[in-house]
């Protein structure tokens, strides 16, 4: 007889988030959006943050996340006094600090290199990369009193396998990879593990966004220039779909919980089966 039996198993990971102190950055829709919704319905306390100054409660979809263990703070993140305030802010309307997620970003302005500005570039990177720096260099006083301290940093596919266009952000978002690596070297002394997610092309502001400009380069409906940004973007994409926001979650609660407690450093890619490298 085989010693292998076969039967039904209800298999439910306990992520062990509850109650834990969650500051999420860039978190008044989107991505950043999807990840507070993810944790609150962990029974996490939440604070998202946000340069948006109707965070405080106009914007319709912050007001569909709501509870007794959401706070909120607005924030430019390009501004290092803004973000030491708002970290000390979280900190103590939470009595703490057990997870930062570093999610603000983005190109805010669609172009080629020979498009680009100065300007452009320097701004880019104090989006992506200064933001980071800020906000994992004001949080790591507050990380280091927890029991179980995480930081994940969320990239870009562009970062690792970057195109032809906005090379300003895949540069910066290459540095992010890059700064979350050396800060999992560093931060381990204090046993704060510190990893990046890697998401590929998927419904976003950034998607939308661009299909407006292509729509509006071209002469054409939005729904015409999504129809031919979706099917070139399937080329590439074995799955043959872009992903969705709500797809990329579980795999940063997972890195953000007791249940991850020997990964660290790690770059983890999300992307449909995009990215051609098998490491």
């Amino acid at each position: 007889m085989s010693v292998f039996v076969q039967q039904e198993l209800e298999i439910k990971m306990e992520l062990g988030l509850e109650n834990k102190k969650v500051l999420i950055t860039g978190a008044s829709k989107g991505l950043g959006l999807a990840i507070a919704k993810a944790f609150l319905s962990e029974k996490a306390v939440v604070t998202i943050c946000s340069r948006m100054p109707n965070i405080v409660g106009k914007d319709k979809q912050l007001l569909s996340v709501s509870g007794p263990c959401l706070y909120k703070c607005a924030v430019d993140a390009k501004n290092k006094d803004s973000v030491a305030q708002c970290v000390k802010t979280a900190a103590k309307q939470m009595k703490g600090l057990d997870i930062l997620i570093n999610n603000v970003g983005g190109a805010e302005k669609f172009a080629s290199f020979f498009d680009l500005t100065n300007r452009d570039w320097i701004s880019t990177y104090q989006l992506n990369v200064m933001s980071m720096v800020y906000f994992s260099r004001d949080a790591y006083p507050f990380l280091k009193k927890s029991d179980c301290p995480r930081i994940v940093n969320i990239s870009s596919l562009t970062g690792l396998q970057p195109g032809t266009f906005n090379p300003h952000y895949s540069t910066c978002k290459a540095a992010t990879i890059n700064l979350s690596k050396y800060l999992a070297n560093i931060f381990s002394r204090d046993n704060i593990l510190v990893n990046c997610v890697v998401p590929g092309t998927f419904e976003s502001d950034s998607w939308d966004r661009n299909i407006q400009r292509l729509a509006q380069e071209k002469g054409i409906s939005i729904d015409i220039a999504e129809k031919e940004e979706v099917e070139l973007a399937c080329q590439s994409i074995p799955l043959k779909r872009i992903g969705k926001a709500d797809e990329i979650v579980p795999i940063i609660l997972l890195l953000a919980s007791p249940a991850s407690s020997w990964e660290t450093g790690s770059c983890i890619i999300i992307d449909g089966g995009k990215m051609r490298s098998v490491c």
